[in-house]
C-alpha cells in the first residue's frame, strides 16, 4: 500500500462468531476497505448493481462466492485506483478463548482497532469508519474508537454505521448511501471461507484484494497481540 493524500471512507465487517463453544466457528474475521473519497460514489454504485441488496456473503456457497468477487472484483479494477483491503483474522485457541470469554465486546472493538491502526501506520487519512450493523455491540464499537481515537488527536475520524438498511421496508436512498458495506462482507466471508472451510479457489481469486494479518495465539498469555491491545485501552480509560 502507497501513501494515500486524499481523506477517504473505512468500511468493516466481520465474519465468524464470538461463541466459544464446540459448535462456534473456529476462527473470526474481521476486513476493512479503504474508499477515497472521490471513487466512494463508483463503489456504491458497482456494489448496488453487482451485489444486490440481498445478498449476504455467509449465505453463499464457495462456487457462489467465487463468481460474486470475480465479476466485483474485474468492475473495481476496471473503474478505481488500487483501493487498500486489510483482513485480519483470528483462530481462537485456548489465550484468545479465554479473552472473548471475559470481553466479548472488546474483543471487537480490538479487531476493529488493528485495521485502523494499520492503514494510519502506512499515512492513509480516514475521515469516516462505516460499521455495518449488529445489535448489541456496534454501538460500544462506535463509541470505544471514537473516544480512543480522539485521545490520540484524531478527532477528526467520524463512526457511524448501517442500521438505517436494517428496517423492514428499507428506504432505497439509504441502500445506496451504504451499498459499499456490501463489497466488505463479501470480502470479509472469503477470507473467512477460506480460512475456516479450506476454500481455496476463494482465496486465489480474490488474494488481489487485500492484505491479510493473523493473528497467531502462542499461548503467551497477557503477552499476546489481544492482551496488547486491550491494555493500551484501558490505559486510555476506554474500557
Amino acid at each position: 500500500m502507497g501513501y494515500v493524500v486524499e481523506a477517504g471512507i473505512l468500511v468493516i465487517d466481520e465474519s465468524g462468531d464470538l461463541g466459544i463453544q464446540d459448535d462456534s466457528s473456529k476462527y473470526f474475521v474481521i476486513g476493512g476497505i479503504y474508499v477515497s473519497s472521490s471513487d466512494e460514489n463508483e463503489v456504491k454504485r458497482i456494489a448496488y448493481t453487482y451485489i444486490g441488496n440481498n445478498t449476504k456473503g455467509s449465505q453463499l456457497a464457495c462456487e457462489e462466492l467465487d463468481s460474486h468477487l470475480e465479476l466485483l472484483y474485474e468492475e473495481l479494477k476496471l473503474s478505481l485506483s488500487t483501493e487498500p483491503v486489510i483482513v485480519w483474522s483470528c483462530i481462537k485457541k485456548r489465550v484468545i478463548k479465554s479473552f472473548i470469554k471475559k470481553h466479548p465486546e472488546e474483543f471487537y472493538v480490538i479487531m476493529s482497532s488493528f485495521i485502523i491502526d494499520k492503514l494510519i501506520a502506512e499515512g492513509i487519512t480516514i475521515s469516516k469508519v462505516i460499521f455495518d450493523y449488529a445489535k448489541g455491540h456496534t454501538e460500544f464499537t462506535e463509541n470505544a474508537l471514537s473516544l480512543y481515537y480522539a485521545k490520540r488527536g484524531l478527532k477528526s475520524i467520524k463512526f457511524e454505521d448501517n442500521r438505517s438498511t436494517k428496517v423492514k421496508t428499507p428506504d432505497p436512498g439509504e441502500l445506496f448511501r451504504y451499498a459499499h458495506v456490501k463489497v466488505v462482507d463479501l470480502i470479509a466471508n472469503a477470507y473467512f471461507k477460506y480460512k475456516e472451510k479450506e476454500c481455496y479457489r476463494v482465496y486465489n481469486l480474490t488474494k488481489r484484494f487485500w492484505n491479510s494479518f493473523e493473528i497467531y495465539d502462542s499461548n503467551t498469555g497477557r503477552n499476546n497481540i489481544v492482551w496488547k491491545q486491550y491494555h493500551e485501552f484501558r490505559n486510555n480509560g476506554i474500557f
